[in-house]
């Protein structure tokens, strides 16, 4: 029985994860304006659907923080629940829309609410998880660690955040975060989530574009799937190194194709760099960044630490989806794959140089000026 509820649970929590995956994927089907103007009342130019892709990026970036407050003031489940309506009223102004604005205010509004879920934390009410940890675990298992665990993620709620995060090592940790999230969203993959149709289109694939995205999503799948057991075994750092490795060949052939080989029929090289792309980003940028990300901070600075985080995210997210399509319009299209090949090159000396191994290490809340991350 317990199981079978780790299961039902795991399953209804991960359906946050599906909404937000399709709220950012939308647009890279229906990229190109002709079909989104068969589709919709409007056919919209290429800054109008710049827009109309980044700012649900900006939306998120919104709703990080107030949703972390709101969870530690009144728990996680109301809340989760309450970042449903936006997302509801957003898909509603979505397909209901008669003009571009409404288009506009529905991406955002999907944003707001997919930005607080994925940040959502557990507010002190320990008896209550308690109750809850016996109905998913087995009567006769020790679950004390766990409540132990989910009460000092609780300490922030007793303190100031501010205080809590005045902490040098906080601010550390903070930077590495930061960094970390910065060059997972510069390396390149939400140009390929968000713009994989016109990629494909201006590398010279016209046909069978659609299979051809269901490829890419089915690679992103099963090589995320693979990483979990590679990485509880091996470390996060190595798969890090090799996700960014990866992602620097398949962005330097990238480049090449755009360059010097648009107009012949190798259209087989883009195709593969595509999934040689989104195969090394799934291996470890992708899944660990966030997993590593809250692992540098310890459990009395988390939620906020989490927050602020996330929120950046984002908005290094927005950038990206406002100025890649603007340069693969350009009279230079490559450099836009050279610069995720800049930025891959940089994401292998970091997590060499300065990213910590966090696997297995236990964070224990201290006072705040002595915060421990590291």
């Amino acid at each position: 029985m317990s199981v079978s509820n780790s299961v039902f649970v795991a399953l209804a929590a991960s359906f946050g994860g599906f909404i937000v995956g399709v709220s950012l994927a939308w647009s890279g089907p229906i990229a190109v304006e002709r079909i989104v103007g068969t589709t919709y009342n409007f056919t919209p130019n290429m800054f109008h659907w710049v827009f109309i892709c980044s700012i649900v990026t900006l939306g998120c970036a919104v709703g990080c923080i107030p949703a972390v407050l709101l969870t530690v003031e009144f728990g996680r489940k109301p809340i989760m629940a309450l970042m449903m309506m936006p997302c509801i009223f957003g898909w509603l102004f979505v397909l209901a829309e008669q003009h571009f604005s409404m288009m506009l205010v529905g991406r955002f509004l999907i944003g707001v609410g997919s930005g607080g879920i994925g940040v959502t934390v557990n507010r002190d009410d320990t008896a209550k998880a308690e109750a809850i940890l016996k109905w998913l675990r087995d009567p006769d298992v020790n679950i004390q660690s766990e409540v132990e665990a989910l009460r000092n993620t609780q300490l922030a709620t007793k303190s100031s955040f501010k205080k809590e995060m005045s902490g040098s090592a906080a601010v550390k940790g903070l930077a590495l975060a930061i960094t970390l999230m910065l060059l997972r969203q510069v390396t390149g993959i939400n140009a390929y989530i968000f713009y994989l149709k016109p990629i494909l289109t201006l590398n010279g694939v016209k046909t069978n574009l659609e299979k051809y995205l269901i490829g890419f999503g089915a690679a992103q799948l099963i090589t995320t799937y693979v990483s979990t057991f590679l990485t509880e075994r091996t470390g996060r750092k190595m798969w890090l190194f090799v996700s960014a490795l990866i992602m620097l060949i398949a962005s330097i052939i990238m480049a090449i194709h755009l360059q010097f080989l648009v107009h012949s029929d190798m259209v087989w090289i883009v195709i593969g760099a595509s999934i040689l792309f989104v195969v090394g980003h799934s291996l470890g940028f992708g899944p660990l960044a966030w997993f590593i990300m809250s692992e540098l901070f310890s459990d009395n600075v988390k939620p906020l630490g989490v927050a602020i985080v996330s929120m950046c995210s984002w908005l290094f997210m927005l950038l990206v989806t406002i100025i890649v399509p603007l340069v693969l319009k350009s009279s230079t299209p490559s450099s836009i794959f050279i610069v995720f090949a800049l930025f891959s090159c940089f994401a292998c000396i970091f997590v060499v140089s300065y990213l910590p191994e966090t696997k297995n290490k236990i964070l224990q809340p201290t006072p705040a000026a002595e915060t421990s991350v590291l």
